[in-house]
């Protein structure tokens, strides 16, 4: 695994992180205010669409690099 790789999955491992407990503390904060399971699976959507965004940008650069 090359080093950008690496860098790369761990931001996604402590982006990840981060909203887990943001939404732990939205939770917490306001639990009158509790999200609904479709707004929790939408943003599960949009974070797994922004993973994979950045993974294809990594394939882009592997791939430039390869051809230098």
């Amino acid at each position: 695994m090359s080093n950008t790789t690496r860098q790369v999955n761990i931001v996604f491992a402590r982006r990840k992180k981060e909203k887990k407990q943001k939404r732990i503390l939205y939770v917490n904060n306001n639990s009158s205010n509790e999200r609904t399971e479709e707004e929790e699976e939408e943003e599960e959507l949009e974070e797994e669409e922004e993973e994979e965004e950045e993974e294809v940008k990594v394939e882009e650069e592997k791939e430039e690099k390869k051809e230098k």
